[in-house]
């Protein structure tokens, strides 16, 4: 049987002596647990069936599909001279969904960065002031997953944006101003 590492131990211990100075009588890791409301092996705690991850995919799927909006709004008359000098409705297409993808890229990119600090700072904490432990991670292939997200719930957003593009009349866009 593997040896349990020192933080978890060190994390045990404190927790047993936190739930002693509040009365509870807990004194077995899975008594804890159980008190804490934390499943064994876990400490991740979030919303029930990952409400809160849809709210921010959701969030951030309409921030970009009116980011996109916009910059068709604002273009319509680029996107006339496009089609009037023979652009097809596939290259629009094409065009604003790429966009509306690096868009997702660089949003999750920057979300990665700032979940990359906040993870730094919230370890640096918890090693400091809960007995050397250090309670979440980022790993690479987290961090990928993340991005690759990002970029897809981007294109999707921009799906709509890029056949209204794609599906505009060259004279009216052309008398855009």
């Amino acid at each position: 049987m593997p040896r349990p590492d020192r933080s978890r131990v060190a994390l045990i211990e404190s927790a047993a002596t936190l739930f002693r100075r509040q009365g509870y009588a807990a004194t077995g890791i899975n008594q804890i647990l159980a008190a804490a409301d934390v499943k064994a092996g876990s400490l991740y705690h979030h919303f029930p069936d990952g409400k809160a991850e849809l709210a921010a995919a959701v969030v951030g799927g309409f921030a970009t599909v009116n980011t996109m909006i916009m910059s068709v709004a604002e273009r319509t008359r680029e996107i006339g001279i496009k089609k009037a000098v023979g652009a097809s409705d596939g290259q629009l297409i094409r065009e604003f969904l790429l966009e509306s993808a690096l868009i997702g890229l660089l949003g999750g990119a920057i979300g990665v960065a700032i979940g990359k600090v906040a993870t730094i700072f919230i370890n640096e904490f918890t090693k400091a002031n809960v007995a050397g432990l250090s309670i979440f991670d980022l790993t690479p292939r987290l961090a990928l997953l993340a991005l690759a997200f990002a970029t897809v719930i981007g294109g999707v957003a921009g799906l709509i944006p890029a056949v209204t593009a794609a599906r505009m009349n060259v004279v009216n866009a052309l008398r855009t101003e």
